[in-house]
């Protein structure tokens, strides 16, 4: 199996959409089609072509509007300055939508490998909408998920769109914020869990790195 980036205009990008509107009619009973800028895909190809078996939706606050700010009482960078008490760039800021899955594991590697994944595109902030399960989930896994207020489904704007989303809204979803410098288990747990290829840094800051000597 791979984890991988799937951009818009690939097939792979397609194929996730078609694997997040299906779960989410699944589970649901939701009418809905994501469209974020990239994936994380999960992907195996056995002969007869890749096929996703889980995905994450990625979309960068530097490009356009998130979804889920439309549930925020304030700005996304007051909301997040309010929580954390640091000041934000929304350029370091990634919504995460659309997880789906056909295999619960593999959604679970999808889970651990998306922060890791967005902290090394530059990201300081996951923005994202979950119910409670899955923040459970995120916690289990190390992932420090920092609650930002309800998503309350009478922001969506018209009666219309929240019948698309079926019974997503029953589940009391919240949005809320992933910090990337507070994830030290979870990286700590991926040491030894994955090989990359292909990989290259572009320095985007001159700011200075402490060194500790001896760790």
């Amino acid at each position: 199996m791979q984890i991988g980036i799937a951009e818009r205009t690939s097939t792979l990008w397609h194929d996730a959409v078609d694997l997040a509107s299906e779960v989410y009619a699944t589970q649901y009973g939701a009418r809905v089609r994501p469209s974020p800028e990239s994936f994380i895909v999960a992907q195996t190809d056995e002969g007869s072509g890749p096929t996703v078996l889980a995905c994450a939706g990625l979309t960068f606050g530097a490009t356009e509007p998130l979804f889920s700010e439309r549930y925020l009482a304030g700005s996304l960078e007051e909301e997040i300055e309010r929580a954390l008490g640091v000041t934000v760039d929304r350029g370091g800021v990634v919504e995460v939508g659309s997880l789906a899955t056909r295999e619960r594991t593999v959604g679970l590697e999808v889970i651990r490998a998306t922060p890791i994944i967005a902290w090394c595109l530059g990201m300081q902030f996951i923005l994202a909408t979950a119910t409670k399960p899955l923040i459970k989930r995120l916690e289990q896994t190390g992932i420090g998920f920092v609650p930002l207020g309800p998503a309350d489904p009478a922001r969506l704007g018209s009666d219309e769109e929240v019948e698309r989303w079926g019974s997503y809204y029953e589940q009391e979803p919240e949005v809320g914020v992933i910090p990337l410098n507070a994830l030290e288990r979870l990286f700590t747990d991926a040491t030894g869990r994955y090989s990359m290829a292909g990989v290259a840094f572009t320095v985007k800051s001159d700011r200075k790195v402490a060194t500790y000597a001896g760790h």
